[in-house]
């Protein structure tokens, strides 16, 4: 009986042993994940060739936790119902790809909630065990501090560790856009996103200090505060210094009256001393930009480590000390109910207050730091991030009018915002998370989201929120990760980061693990086995899918690299054309079938080989299928599917299907003036070509097209002019639009109109001195019927004739020509 009691035993031990290596294996691996993954453009799923290789990288070595994490959770015997819940999400995300605005975004959408519900569940994993509540929130803080310290070393002009880190982007050795227009902004290359997750660090910090037994990790701790609030500073991000007050107030909540004292406090020192040191740190970073001095340098680190130094000793000393003393005279005041509500409730009033001093314009605002101070005087209402942001709500709900069930797929936003924008403005995020969600996935996947999250939530404030039980209570720090992320992103796109939404997810399954618990021989007793492989066979298969498919989209990119290198090096064609379908095989990515219709289309230019534009319009056929929205590219794009569809037609004279094409285009893009220019000019030279053939009914409908399109041009332009927003895109009547117009006044004989049509652009100074050799053409077009308006109307033009001919001779004969020209009758 002793026997087999020990034995018992030692199995047990084996058992508990072996769970604890399992579980610890699986956190190093998600530390390391944490760590090492925001170096990435914090996986910015922003579109692109760079962002998309690093999204699915990560996702390689993601596989390999979710290997382990599968493991682990065959060894437990917990169900919880939000680990079968979060699997509705990327589930939610496939069935949005059938009516996908972009089915390659789609499809990405649906890989990244997959990795997202799978580091769900290891969240759970982790956190269902205390010992390891504590070492994932020291996890998440490390990886975030980190950021923190390498923020400042860009924002002090050298990231590069004494030379072991290159960046080959960079002319100085820190990371691209780790500074943004003297905004910090980390890995991150966005202040405001940084700022969301600074809040959360800030906020979760303060929280730990006061639950912290380790004196060692308390003085860690309690000497990251300074950095980070000088960080939040330095991003000047406006919304963030509005939710930072909020979600610190919601905290408070959770913590008994003695610790909303100290949090109190500790936040006021902290920001106090950042306040103090910001004018000399911001003036070290600016001169660090301009050029690098390492004394200066040496000494910005001085006054931030010293600063940081000083605030920690005086903490530590007010928590070993202050704080129990606190607690033990207010230990019975504690136990009433709703004294955890007063502090908060004061704090409100405060916030109150301070709002209406940044509103008002008040004299509290002038003690500020000058740089803040400019930036929180436009904190209003009627600024234009405000508006702007107001404006995607609006053009956002347009589209889920459209799509309300399950959405439009990933990337939604950015393929189709330009079709329902209201006016022209250029922005592939929607600014607000949940809009853009919402857009995504549709009205089904948005409700999938919001009973996970709010459940999760609602669930945990029940539990929690009864400070005079508190105990040591870790799950509050993933509390604060999750608020502080998700306010700050009903305002921005911070979870367009992969990384930022990865924390977040983790954040969440840790806090389920900690409300939504049901024991297996609770349910479904008699199929408890059936449940237990059922679910940890459907890990193993999301884990192998994410793994094949990351792997296979991760080569593409290298084979793609190599078409390219290919091409550029004028390698044989038929090479260049199977690394391409390598590529595309392995990923159906819209810039390899781009450049494959580019290449087609080339091709038949030099060869006029009809099997080549046959190829070419085959692969225009299949992008536009799965990518409707791809659009007329703008100045930093490549040739979109539209505009090589577009060059063949014009190329083989085919001036209708060109025209067609053109047309399409304007109904996605409506506030595209250079789509217009096309169209307007395509309409005039089909009207020309057909007046020429004798066919005047035909030609005067595409000049009533034509003049329409310019009319309507007109119309829109002062319709934006009266908006009166500056969005950084024009919307005009272009200079090429004036010219066009003003050759069909004169050709149709109404020399006024052409002359007063090409006053702006018949710009004689401007055929010597113009490089560009389009608009030098332009140009010489508009003074050519400006003069032959003019001669036509009898007035002098010797001094300009002479002009333009001394530049040109062959214009004598061009304009003897034009003044002979019968002019077109037109009934209008």
């Amino acid at each position: 009986m002793a026997k087999n009691k020990a034995k018992h035993k030692k199995t047990s031990y084996l058992l508990q042993n072996k769970d604890t290596m399992i579980h610890n294996l699986l956190l190093g691996l998600i530390s390391l994940f944490l760590l090492i993954t925001p170096f990435y453009a914090g996986l910015f799923n922003g579109g692109g060739f760079n962002f998309d290789k690093h999204i699915f990288s990560s996702f390689i070595y993601l596989s390999i936790i979710l290997g382990v994490a599968t493991i682990a959770l065959f060894q437990h015997h917990t169900l919880q119902i939000s680990s079968l819940f979060i699997w509705l999400i990327p589930l939610s995300f496939y069935i949005s790809t059938f009516q996908a605005a972009s089915y390659y975004s789609a499809l990405k959408s649906v890989y990244i909630h997959l990795a997202y519900a799978g580091i769900f569940i290891i969240g759970v994993i982790l956190a269902r065990k205390e010992s390891m509540q504590m070492k994932l929130a020291g996890s998440i803080l490390c990886a975030g501090y980190v950021i923190v310290i390498f923020g400042f070393m860009n924002w002090f002009g050298d990231a590069s560790l004494w030379g072991l880190i290159q960046y080959k982007s960079s002319t100085l050795v820190t990371y691209q856009e780790a500074v943004l227009n003297n905004r910090l902004s980390s890995v991150f290359q966005y202040p405001n996103t940084y700022a969301a997750l600074l809040i959360g660090l800030l906020l979760g910090t303060l929280y730990l200090i006061t639950l912290s037994k380790k004196w060692w990790w308390q003085v860690l701790l309690c000497f990251m505060l300074v950095p980070m609030a000088l960080s939040f500073l330095l991003t000047l991000s406006r919304g963030a210094l509005l939710f930072l007050p909020l979600v610190f107030v919601l905290v408070l909540f959770f913590v008994q009256l003695h610790k909303q004292i100290m949090m109190s406090i500790y936040v006021l020192l902290t920001f106090v001393a950042s306040l103090v040191i910001y004018n000399r740190i911001d003036t070290i970073g600016k001169d660090m930009r301009a050029e690098y001095i390492s004394s200066t340098a040496f000494k910005g680190w001085l006054i931030l480590i010293g600063a940081s130094i000083i605030v920690a000793a005086i903490i530590f000393v007010l928590h070993r000390y202050v704080q129990p003393l606190i607690a033990n005279k207010w230990s019975r005041l504690e136990t009433r109910k709703f004294t955890n509500v007063v502090l908060p409730a004061l704090l409100v009033i405060v916030g109150v207050a301070g709002a209406y001093a940044v509103l008002n314009q008040t004299a509290v605002i002038n003690m500020l730091p000058e740089t803040l101070q400019q930036r929180v005087k436009s904190i209003n209402l009627n600024s234009y991030s405000f508006i702007t942001r107001d404006q995607f709500n609006k053009d956002a709900m347009e589209i889920v009018k459209d799509y309300p069930v399950f959405g439009v797929g990933g990337g939604g936003w950015s393929a189709m915002y330009e079709k329902y924008q209201a006016y022209p403005y250029s922005s592939r995020q929607a600014h607000n998370f949940y809009m853009q969600y919402l857009v995504e996935s549709g009205w089904v996947g948005f409700a999938i989201l919001t009973i996970l999250v709010g459940g999760i939530l609602i669930l945990f404030m029940r539990k929690y929120i009864h400070p005079a039980k508190e105990k040591h209570q870790a799950p509050v720090f993933f509390f604060i990760m999750i608020v502080s992320l998700l306010a700050h992103s009903a305002m921005d796109f911070n979870l367009s980061y992969v990384y930022i939404g990865a924390l977040l997810f983790l954040c969440l399954g840790a806090l389920a693990a900690q409300v939504d618990r049901i024991k297996w021989h609770a349910v479904l007793t008699e199929r408890s086995s059936w449940v237990k492989y059922g679910t940890t066979s459907l890990m193993a298969i999301v884990t192998l899918i994410l793994l094949i498919q990351s792997t296979k989209a991760y080569n593409s990119f290298d084979v793609y690299a190599d078409a390219v290198d290919k091409y550029n090096a004028q390698e044989p064609f038929h090479e260049i054309v199977q690394s391409l379908e390598d590529a595309i095989s392995m990923s159906p990515n819209p810039e390899y079938m781009n450049f494959f219709i580019d290449l087609y289309r080339g091709a038949y230019v030099q060869t006029k080989d009809e099997q080549f534009a046959d190829e070419a319009f085959a692969w225009i056929d299949n992008v536009e299928k799965d990518e409707p929205y791809q659009g007329w590219p703008n100045e930093n794009r490549k040739e979109d599917y539209a505009l090589n569809a577009y060059k063949l037609y014009m190329f083989k004279g085919e001036l209708e299907q060109a025209l067609q094409v053109l047309n399409e285009q304007l109904e996605d893009f409506p506030w595209k003036s250079e789509i217009y220019e096309t169209a307007i000019n395509v309409n005039y030279q089909l009207g020309y070509q057909l007046y020429d053939e004798g066919n005047v009914t035909e030609a005067e409908k595409y000049w009533s097209e034509g003049y329409a399109l310019y009319e309507q041009v007109v119309k829109k332009a002062q319709e934006f002019k009266d908006i009166g927003i500056y969005t950084g895109r024009q919307f005009n009547v272009t200079p090429n639009m004036n010219v066009v117009i003003g050759e069909y006044y004169y050709k149709i004989g109404e020399y006024v109109q052409a002359e007063q049509q090409l006053a702006s652009v018949a710009l004689f100074d401007k055929l010597e001195t113009e490089q560009d050799a389009a608009s030098k053409q332009m140009y010489r077009l508009a003074c050519r019927y400006w003069i032959a308006s003019k001669a036509k109307q009898g007035q002098d033009v010797t001094e300009q004739y002479n002009t333009l001919t001394s530049l040109y001779p062959e214009e004598v004969d061009i304009l003897v020509q034009l003044e002979q020209l019968p002019s077109i009758t037109v009934d209008r």
